[in-house]
């Protein structure tokens, strides 16, 4: 958000600019009640929020979006890769690159107050609770109900 919100407030620094955005009800619990129109939405630098496919089903939006000349995407947009809301099919996408690139990103992160590691996803999301992106790939590959974290060994043989 925190770029976005740099970017409008350079481009629109009056606040006129209608920001839009594709949230659809039937995609989740949390948006089932979201608003068309919100004026002055915080989120959005106090500019104006339209959401015109609130109402829209998956089926419509598919044929919308095939209108156009698109096609639909197999795995949900990836504007952020992965999102930090991101699923097991959306983990097993993520190539080698991409996973060094986040462990990388994760090491970069710090500490908490408590001295613990950074993740950029929660374990406590995760089954077993792997952390860090390298524990969360290994989760995502592993069959439902089967992965354990694995112990941290001192053997000075298995890295780990």
């Amino acid at each position: 958000m925190k770029p976005a919100l740099e970017w409008l407030d350079k481009v629109d620094p009056d606040r006129e600019a209608i920001c839009v955005i594709g949230v659809r009800r039937e995609e989740s619990r949390r948006r089932a009640q979201f608003p068309e129109w919100t004026e002055e939405s915080e989120k959005h630098g106090g500019r104006d929020l339209w959401a015109p496919l609130v109402r829209v089903r998956e089926k419509e939006r598919d044929a919308l979006v095939r209108r156009a000349g698109l096609e639909i995407l197999p795995h949900r947009s990836m504007e952020c890769y992965p999102c930090v809301n991101a699923n097991r099919q959306d983990f097993l996408l993520l190539d080698e690159a991409r996973i060094a690139e986040i462990e990388k990103l994760e090491q970069s992160m710090g500490h908490t107050s408590k001295g613990k590691p950074r993740y950029m996803f929660r374990p406590g999301r995760f089954a077993g609770r792997p952390e860090g992106i390298r524990e969360v790939i290994e989760w995502a590959r592993s069959k439902r109900g089967e992965y354990a974290k694995r112990k941290a060994c001192d053997s000075g043989w298995c890295g780990l």
